[in-house]
């Protein structure tokens, strides 16, 4: 007998299992099993995989979990460790569907080019609903996810990083000449269910802290 059971700390997510091994998968809230009657034969040393895609791109996702097993009539536990790996470029595979795929792999897709920013003179404030080490796609892509928190505004893109490989996109709506209008507009994004969106401010093209945009409004009146 044995069981893997491990719980996303998150549970916005979509969960979908790769490789069982002959276990039971089955999810249950946010807790994720394998469950074996009796374990593989190459108990010793194998490989089990799921999927796991957030619901929100570049949602942070930590999982913690256990692994119990029938050793010679006790049974036993061991944590499973979480490694410390950066899964936003690519996901390891096992060995074997590595090698399987390796023919088949296609070229690698060029570094992706940042969008040519629109530089903004003076003091503008917008609001940020989502930034991500992964862009969302072109126009019709970047309409079509914001579409289910019904936002009809339009969504601009804007890329932060001089290393494509390090590329930071961000997706605000505005700009807006007034402190006020952009709360406002960040007060209607928490109601359709963007309850992380908030105001960013901008003074010719910096981003500056809103300390320094109210410093810099008050200067101008």
């Amino acid at each position: 007998y044995g069981k893997i059971e491990e719980e996303q700390l998150s549970s916005n997510a979509k969960v979908e299992a790769i490789e069982t091994k002959g276990a039971l998968f089955s999810i249950e809230g946010n807790k994720i099993s394998f469950m074996w009657i009796n374990l593989p034969e190459d108990s010793a040393d194998f490989v089990i995989s799921y999927k796991v895609t957030p619901w929100q791109a570049g949602a942070p996702l930590n999982v913690k979990g256990a692994f119990t097993y029938n050793n010679g009539g006790n049974m036993e536990t061991t944590n499973i460790a979480e490694r410390d790996v950066d899964f936003s470029g690519s996901v390891p595979v096992p060995p074997l569907a590595a090698a399987q795929a390796q023919q088949a792999m296609p070229e690698p897709a060029p570094a992706p080019q940042p969008k040519k920013q629109t530089l903004q003179r003076g003091l503008v404030f917008k609001v940020q609903l989502l930034a991500t080490k992964t862009s969302v796609g072109d126009d019709a892509a970047i309409e079509s996810y914001f579409a289910q928190y019904n936002v009809t505004e339009p969504v601009i893109e804007e890329v932060q990083g001089f290393d494509p490989t390090q590329f930071v996109y961000k997706y605000v709506v505005g700009p807006f000449k007034k402190y006020e209008q952009a709360a406002n507009m960040r007060d209607q994004m928490w109601v359709r269910g963007i309850t992380d969106a908030f105001v960013t401010c901008y003074y010719n093209g910096d981003r500056i802290t809103i300390q320094e945009a109210l410093m810099i409004a008050n200067r101008k009146r």
